[in-house]
Order: structure tokens, then sequence, then C-alpha cells
């Protein structure tokens, strides 16, 4: 739940799913997020089949463990004067043989359970027009009929054709 918190805490998510950023005022707890998350569990335990379903996560994890370590490769070469929290010992050997066991193991299951697989795969990949769609609604949040105040009051400005003569454009 803490994935979906901090996803819509930090506005990733369409304006309709901003309750999911929220907290419960006395117990502190991401209680949408949870909530939504045991929801999806739940529906994923449905068609009852616990091995297809470890199958599924399983390509799924090891493929993002192993894409999480080379983006880290790939920033630690490209922006080596950001400081590091941590250190790798073996670097850059011990990165490089945790992506071959990733992407070694993400090519186990696909061999195993291709279905399974392909599915995840296609599960991912749908978060690439998920991704626009939420950067778009929260562009065009007039659309859905929700949105901040204060871009709200800007829009309200545009809407009715006042380019507000080159002022800064806060409501």
């Amino acid at each position: 739940a803490r994935v979906l918190y901090v996803a819509g805490r930090d506005k990733m998510f369409p304006p309709f799913m901003d309750a999911l950023g929220k907290v419960h005022p006395k117990t502190q707890a991401p209680v949408a997020a949870l909530i939504l998350q045991a929801s999806w569990g739940t529906l994923l335990l449905i068609p009852g089949n616990f091995n297809k379903l470890v199958s599924f996560f399983g390509f799924a994890s090891w493929t993002f463990y192993g894409v999480t370590i080379l983006a880290l490769l790939k920033l630690r070469r490209s922006r080596p004067e950001i400081p590091r929290a941590y250190g790798v010992h073996g670097y850059p050997v011990t990165p490089i043989i945790v992506i071959m066991v990733s992407f070694a193991l993400a090519l186990n299951a696909l061999l195993e359970s291709p279905v399974e697989c392909t599915l995840a795969a296609l599960f991912i990949l749908l978060g690439v027009p998920a991704y626009f769609f939420s950067k778009w609604s929260r562009r065009n949040y007039s659309v859905l009929g929700i949105g901040d105040e204060e871009r709200a009051g800007v829009e309200m400005h545009i809407r009715d054709g006042d380019d507000m003569a080159g002022e800064t454009a806060v409501a």
C-alpha cells in the first residue's frame, strides 16, 4: 500500500484517485490505499490458482528488479556528481550480477509459464497509457470537473478569454 499511497500523495494518479494519497487523521494509516490493495489482492485470488499468480508476479518482480539496477548503473555513470546515500560492495560487478540473475529468473518464468508472463508483460505495458492519461487528466482537470483550487482559478481566467495581460497566472 506504500507505493499506492506515495503515488497518490505525489499526484501520480488522475485527480479522482487523490484519496489514495491521504492518511487517516488518527492512525496516520493510508486507509484508501490499503483498501484498494486488499481489494485488488482478493480479486486476484478469485481464479483460485496460486501458482499462476506467483508466476505472474514473479516475472514482473524480477523484470523490475533488473531494470531498476540497470537504471542505477546508468545514473551512476551519467550523473557522477550526485551524492550517493549508500555504497555497493564490488561495484560494478555486484550490480551486473544482480541484473543477470534478475533477467535469468524472469526468462525462466517466461519459459515455464508463457501465458501468465505474457499477461504480466501486457499488464505492465498498460502502465504506459495509464501514465499518459494521468498526466493528461492532471493538465485537463476541468474535463473531469475536479482539480487543485489554485489551478482551477487560473483555468477559469483562461477559459473566459482573459490572458491576464502578462501577469503571473496565480489565483
